[in-house]
């Protein structure tokens, strides 16, 4: 069998270090229900003080979601 085709390489391009970086977390249910919701709220310096205390960088929301009643958190 012969193969062909063509290879290429991708560089990524550099980062804006200036500009913030937002994330925007929805969670949304199409019934009413309860839920324990864990989020990245703050980006750990490394991983062993994530690891160290990972509820510290992962808070937990206790929320009520459902139809029309989304959980939304920016961050």
């Amino acid at each position: 069998m012969a193969f062909t085709g063509a290879f290429t390489t991708a560089a990524p391009a550099p980062a804006d270090d200036s500009a913030p970086h937002r994330v925007r977390y929805l969670v949304s249910a199409t019934e009413t229900a309860q839920a324990n919701i864990y989020y990245r709220e703050v980006q750990p310096p490394n991983f062993g003080e994530y690891s160290h205390n990972p509820y510290q960088y992962s808070p937990r929301a206790d929320v009520t979601i459902g139809p029309n009643q989304p959980w939304i958190f920016e961050t």
